[in-house]
């Protein structure tokens, strides 16, 4: 077994740079190959091993429901009606998508979702405010969190 550390980039560049115009011994060859990690599989191997490891299939799957910066995000299909608000990765906010469902129409891009008591995993639609966009938003007094009960 090769306990030797990987060679990185740029050795492997100066090894080659310094034996340019020589003849190379099967000694440096064996060693300059052994660094390659893992197999050089074939295209199509490497798409069934990619779909092999997707979304149910995933030891790692939670139902396609993540968290991103506080806020709860669910993964959509793309049959979905509001299909059109998700990231590129195909999810949505979940209280964006609470809004939706709740107005019957995905929302514009533009428009913002505020949680009333500010807690971002509250999504209730009672805790919940569409404004038209952010600069209505910002017109919101904002409201002071104080710790320590003072």
């Amino acid at each position: 077994m090769n306990k030797r550390k990987p060679l990185s980039e740029e050795t492997k560049r100066k090894i080659s740079n310094s034996l340019m115009g020589h003849p190379v011994s099967e000694k440096v060859l064996k060693m300059l190959r052994s660094n390659r990690i893992g197999k050089n599989h074939s295209s199509e191997t490497r798409a069934k091993m990619s779909q092999a490891q997707r979304r149910e299939k995933h030891w790692n799957w939670k139902g396609g429901i993540i968290y991103h910066n506080g806020y709860k995000m669910i993964r959509v299909p793309m049959n979905c009606k509001f299909y059109s608000m998700t990231d590129h990765h195909g999810y949505i906010k979940m209280h964006r998508l609470v809004m939706a469902e709740y107005l019957q129409r995905p929302l514009k891009r533009q428009e913002i979702v505020h949680h009333i008591n500010n807690i971002k995993d509250d999504n209730n639609i009672d805790n919940l405010r569409l404004f038209k966009n952010t600069s209505e938003h910002s017109k919101l007094p904002k409201i002071k969190v104080r710790i320590g009960g003072e």
